[in-house]
C-alpha cells in the first residue's frame, strides 16, 4: 500500500503534526511501522499519514527505502540502522 502526500501545507486537525514533533526518531519508525498493511482509509489517517510523512523527512535520516518523493511505501516494517530506515 502506498501513501501519497499532495498537498504541500496542510492545516493539524487532529495534533498529529505537533505530537510527531515531540517524537524521537525511533518513536516516528515505530509510527511509521503501526500503519504498515493497514488498508482502511479515513479523514484521520490521510491526516496522520500526511504529518508523520512531513516529520520523517524534517529528520536527517535517510528514508529513501520507505520513501520516494511524497509516496510512502506502506507494505514492508521499517527499522533505523545508523540514521537509515532499511525494510
Amino acid at each position: 500500500m502506498e501513501y501519497n502526500s499532495n498537498s504541500a501545507r496542510r492545516e493539524d486537525r487532529y495534533g498529529f503534526g505537533l505530537r510527531f514533533q515531540a517524537c524521537s526518531d525511533q518513536e516516528l519508525v515505530e509510527a511509521f511501522n503501526r500503519e504498515v498493511g493497514k488498508e482502511t482509509w479515513v479523514n484521520a489517517r490521510a491526516d496522520y499519514l500526511f504529518h508523520l510523512h512531513r516529520a520523517l523527512v524534517g529528520r536527517n535520516m535517510d528514508c529513501s527505502s520507505v520513501m520516494i518523493g511524497r509516496t510512502m511505501n506502506l507494505q514492508y516494517k521499517a527499522r533505523l540502522v545508523e540514521n537509515k530506515l532499511v525494510v
